[in-house]
């Protein structure tokens, strides 16, 4: 036994072990409080990752899932809308006035209302959605495709009217004067009148948007799962 600073230290071999045992404890504690360090700190940066504007992590799940659904459905507005408006307002056919009727039925009718209808037709056993489920191999109902597209038919009259009052709105000399210059019907429609009422068209898209991310009650019908549609149902 060796003193060393007032206390007895063993000598030789025992000295050995008892050195490198001192060392790998506090090796050991250095490590341990190392891993303690990070593991809070990454506690950290994940509670104010999640609790980020007061939002925990599932609900910025579903503002996204709103975000892009509202984004997709804007995106088919416009490729729709535009045709249709245009469409309506030259075309002379008889069926005119009923189609114009039918895109304008989701503001009259309850969105529930609405929703039942396309659940309805978006079950396997009635078209579409049976034509889907042969296709893709999976029920239209309760899907982001079915939610998308029950979404284009709620805010197609939030857009196609908006879009129908800004292409009137454009004066019919200049396009004339385009037909006139030899100009093909379609090129007119594309270089001339949808720039001219492009004010009108953006503010369509914009109220179809905003109409996306408000609507609820056909939403919650096509996009929740099945007991909370049940639910939904059975009440509404």
């Amino acid at each position: 036994m060796v003193r060393e600073g007032g206390r007895l230290i063993p000598g030789g071999k025992t000295a050995r072990l008892f050195w490198v045992g001192r060392w790998g404890a506090r090796e050991c504690g250095k490590r341990f409080r190392r891993r303690l360090w990070v593991g809070t700190r990454d506690a950290r940066v994940a509670d104010s990752a999640s609790s980020f504007l007061g939002l925990p992590p599932h609900l910025w799940q579903a503002l996204g899932l709103t975000l892009r659904l509202a984004a997709i459905t804007t995106l088919l507005l416009g490729l729709i809308g535009l045709p249709l408006a245009h469409w309506l307002n030259t075309t002379r056919a008889r069926v005119a006035p009923a189609l114009e009727t039918l895109v304008a039925l989701p503001l009259v009718l309850p969105p529930t209302v609405l929703g039942f209808y396309f659940l309805v037709a978006f079950s396997p056993q009635h078209p579409p959605g049976s034509w889907w489920l042969a296709v893709a191999g999976e029920s239209l109902a309760f899907s982001f495709p079915g939610l998308v597209l029950a979404s284009v038919v709620y805010s197609l009259p939030f857009a196609v009217q908006p879009f129908q009052a800004a292409l009137r709105a454009v004066p019919r000399e200049l396009l004339d004067a385009g037909t006139a210059l030899g100009t093909r019907p379609w090129r007119v429609f594309l270089r001339l009148h949808v720039p001219l009422a492009r004010r009108g068209i953006a503010g369509g898209l914009t109220l179809g948007f905003a109409h996306t991310l408000g609507e609820f009650g056909g939403v919650l019908m096509i996009g929740g799962d099945r007991k909370s549609t049940r639910l939904n149902s059975s009440h509404g």
